[in-house]
């Protein structure tokens, strides 16, 4: 059941892809190498990408473009010297080019390389300012060296530019609810659930902002409508009994006893994370 306008306003106030891979065509003979190595990248047959791009970057004289397609596919098998070479070779020609400062921005976080890695997407950002992605992950990289009030700082840039991405609201959030600023995290959902309303993951994360800010009967609600969007989702259930216990509720926490049993031990951990992350206690 999708939460209708009314339940929204009234909670806040107002395939198979491994298959799909493989049956590529690639009887591509007729296309070029960046094609055909698009084509082989997407179908998981990494090498002969790479060798695709190879010849790309022979048959366009070095561009800046093939270049940054070679180093990704480097970087999707792991060979991060080889990646961080080619994004190099792309800043050699293209100083302020922010795809490879992206690129070699990740390459540096996947290799533990923390300061490096934001001084390279700062660079990104410098690049192409209005790109709300490279600011995402600027404040990514922030929050990955436990720096959340930066990475809010820059996150508030990202939805000024991209004020209808639901993940970029939801994100300040759970910076927002690691800082424990609940009230404001609420209204950072109230913006992601206005723009994608069947997602049950936001209403957990609102349950934990309404409880943190001192509202438990609005956290149960919201609680309530994640597990009517998947009901499937034994944990969502766990969530709504251990809510109810937590401020007092015994009698409707044990209504939810059989569900909660149906809870893994995956499931019983990500319970006790959100858990923490609302403030409450065993």
């Amino acid at each position: 059941m999708e939460p209708s306008y009314e339940m929204i306003a009234e909670l806040f106030g107002l395939g198979n892809q491994a298959t799909a891979q493989t049956d590529i065509d690639l009887d591509d003979r007729d296309d070029d190498s960046t094609t055909r190595g698009i084509n082989r990248l997407h179908a998981g047959r990494f090498e002969q990408a790479i060798e695709e791009f190879k010849k790309a970057v022979e048959d366009t004289g070095g561009s800046v473009e093939a270049i940054l397609n070679l180093g990704d596919a480097y970087a999707v098998t792991d060979d991060l010297p080889q990646a961080v070479a080619q994004f190099r070779k792309a800043l050699a020609t293209h100083r302020q080019h922010s795809e490879a400062h992206l690129g070699l921005g990740e390459a540096y976080r996947r290799e533990g390389m923390g300061s490096l890695a934001l001084e390279e997407l700062k660079l990104a950002v410098t690049a192409d300012p209005t790109n709300a992605y490279l600011h995402y992950r600027l404040a990514e990289a922030y929050s990955s060296l436990r720096r959340p009030k930066a990475a809010l700082e820059v996150m508030q840039s990202a939805i000024m530019l991209r004020p209808d991405e639901a993940f970029y609201h939801a994100w300040t959030a759970d910076i927002l609810i690691e800082l424990g600023r609940f009230e404001e995290a609420v209204e950072s959902l109230r913006a992601a659930v206005e723009l994608s309303p069947g997602d049950d993951h936001l209403y957990v994360r609102t349950a934990i902002a309404f409880w943190g800010a001192g509202r438990p009967l609005d956290a149960v609600k919201a609680a309530r409508l994640a597990s009517d969007l998947d009901p499937d989702r034994a944990v969502l259930f766990g969530l709504t009994s251990r809510l109810l216990s937590a401020q007092g509720d015994t009698e409707g926490a044990d209504l939810l006893k059989e569900q909660m049993a149906r809870m893994d031990a995956y499931e019983l951990d990500l319970l006790n994370r959100w858990l923490r992350d609302a403030r409450i206690s065993d």
